[in-house]
């Protein structure tokens, strides 16, 4: 129990870092455009501490959950004390600067967090089959246990990092895969490359993916030091694109299931994420750094949303003064930010309602954590 309790600690103290460091980016895009901030807390009030600094309260609240910053005339409740500061009266390139800092930061931070991973890992060479599952793609195309597999449509496949993108490019078709297999041949062993036809579903298992292997690689490849930094981002940033792909794509089936009234499945509240990163930190520093790095992407991706108060509402908002003008769209954004608000406030307590059920059946946070999963 005690081990649990330091693991959600630790998952809350990821999590708000994370937010944090996405309020931090609309911090700093507001003090280089001339908007007051008026205070940057960290966690959500009722505030423990707070100290006045150059015009801006800096707090600490009590509630140990991301934070936030206050801008000077962001809501649009009465005339701006300093006009001049107030980020109502910004231009447009201004208000949009801020608006996607918090997304850029978060980007950022996801690209270094991966690439952190990489310069400690390595970078795979070759893609070893150590099992594989019953019922899958290669069990039915003939993969045995110690295959290495050399192309998959034609596509080499050495790269180790890149073999999942290059599965995900073959899927729905029926292409083929070379392997190079250990046989016997009279009484030696000896290596023969086999030409294997497969056909990828469209959409992966939960249970055994696309492939249906389990795989590692066949060694670790580190570049010379003076290259790392550059190798290692670029390899960071790589799947960084991947995975937001992956990620726009669940969002647009997470979004046509809700338009048809319908909860969608493997949704995880706040209560959710949370124990996924306590369980994740189980495993050591390195899969928590790669899976915050998920957290980091998952964040920016869902902060670009046009749905107020996310900041995609507000860039929707920003481009619409064109058409609408900016006194009457003013009006309307502070209506749509409070309703939003309040909507996506109910969303979130509706899923944690139902995990709290979960989490209580459950009987540990390990159990928790595998019904989220399944």
């Amino acid at each position: 129990m005690f081990q649990s309790a330091l693991l959600i600690l630790l998952a809350l103290v990821v999590l708000s870092i994370l937010i944090l460091i996405h309020e931090f980016g609309h911090f700093l895009a507001a003090k280089l455009s001339g908007v007051w901030v008026e205070e940057f807390g960290i966690g959500l009030p009722p505030t423990v501490f707070k100290k006045k600094f150059k015009g801006t309260i800096y707090s600490i609240n009590l509630l140990p959950i991301g934070g936030f910053v206050r801008l000077h005339g962001e809501v649009d409740k009465e005339e701006p004390k300093y006009p001049k500061k107030a980020y109502v009266n910004k231009g447009k390139p201004a208000r949009l600067f801020i608006a996607l800092a918090g997304v850029f930061m978060n980007f950022v931070l996801t690209v270094t967090l991966f690439s952190t991973v990489y310069f400690f890992t390595g970078l795979g060479r070759g893609v070893r089959v150590n099992e594989v599952l019953p019922g899958s793609s290669a069990e039915s195309a003939g993969f045995v246990k110690d295959d290495i597999i050399k192309s998959i449509g034609g596509v080499d496949t050495n790269d180790f990092e890149k073999f999942q993108q290059i599965v995900e490019g073959a899927k729905g078709k029926t292409t083929t895969a070379v392997v190079e297999r250990t046989v016997k041949v009279k009484n030696k062993e000896a290596l023969q490359e086999k030409t294997l036809t497969i056909t990828l579903p469209k959409e992966a298992s939960p249970q055994i993916g696309l492939l249906g292997v389990v795989y590692s690689p066949i060694e670790i490849y580190r570049p010379p030091l003076f290259q790392r930094p550059i190798i290692y981002t670029i390899y960071g940033y790589n799947k960084t694109i991947f995975l937001g792909n992956k990620m726009l794509q669940g969002f647009a089936t997470l979004f046509t299931e809700l338009s048809k009234g319908k909860m969608p499945q493997g949704v995880a509240g706040p209560i959710g994420v949370t124990a996924l990163v306590a369980g994740v930190a189980q495993n050591g520093l390195l899969p928590l750094l790669e899976f915050s790095g998920f957290i980091s992407l998952n964040l920016a991706l869902i902060n670009l949303v046009p749905f107020p108060p996310l900041d995609g509402s507000r860039v929707i908002f920003i481009t619409t003064e064109l058409f609408l003008g900016k006194n009457i769209l003013r009006k309307i954004e502070t209506h749509a930010y409070t309703v939003g608000m309040i909507i996506l406030l109910a969303f979130m307590l509706v899923v944690s309602v139902g995990e709290i059920p979960r989490l209580i059946s459950a009987g540990s946070l390990n159990g928790f954590i595998n019904s989220l999963i399944q």
